[in-house]
């Protein structure tokens, strides 16, 4: 069990550099950080993952801040970057604190979108 922790621990330590990379990378285009615990990095630190086509952040525990700024960004990025992301899979993370139209919007420009198991309800819809 020690040994799956430190494996872990690892992974957080590297998860800001790895941000960071995303964000002058011309050449990443699909990024698979599900299940990692991302609630603790800072949500500016979360734009650059826009920039690629395909994302999955399921089960990250991302806050509603966090969610909030990221399909806000997902919704707004920016025309003259040459990637968008296409498909967002944000499934196990809690949504029902997240202004609906933030999702909407986000909605309007993805091909592809999970929002399994994130507590919505229909007046959240």
């Amino acid at each position: 069990k020690g040994e799956s922790c430190l494996c872990l621990h690892l992974q957080m330590n590297n998860l800001l550099s790895i941000f960071k990379l995303i964000k002058s990378s011309q050449t990443l285009e699909e990024l698979n950080i599900g299940n990692i615990k991302l609630q603790d990095i800072p949500r500016e630190m979360l734009t650059p993952l826009c920039k690629l086509k395909m994302l999955n952040i399921e089960g990250t525990n991302l806050t509603n801040e966090q969610l909030t700024s990221l399909l806000h960004d997902v919704a707004h990025h920016h025309p003259m970057d040459q990637k968008k992301l296409e498909s967002l899979n944000i499934s196990r993370n809690a949504l029902q604190g997240v202004p609906s139209q933030h999702l909407f919007d986000a909605c309007l420009v993805l091909t592809s979108l999970n929002i399994s198991d994130t507590f919505l309800l229909q007046t959240n819809a």
